[in-house]
């Protein structure tokens, strides 16, 4: 399974919280490279990050479906 976390979205979204920011994807051959900022706000465009996740209804709904309790 890569990512469970990106699945619970559509199966649970309201265990994650979003906001609206800009990103960018840092680029070129450094140690940083593929690291993903968030940008102070601005005039362009934003899309829905998330920022944070309840960590124990998380596990508790990935442990019920890999067990199938």
């Amino acid at each position: 399974m890569h990512d469970p976390l990106a699945l619970v979205v559509l199966l649970d979204a309201p265990l994650l919280d979003f906001i609206s920011a800009r990103v960018e994807v840092v680029k070129g051959n450094g140690w940083d490279r593929g690291v993903t900022r968030i940008l102070s706000s601005g005039d362009s465009q934003s899309i829905h990050v998330a920022s944070a996740v309840d960590g124990p209804r998380f596990l508790k709904l990935f442990l019920s479906r890999i067990l199938e309790e």
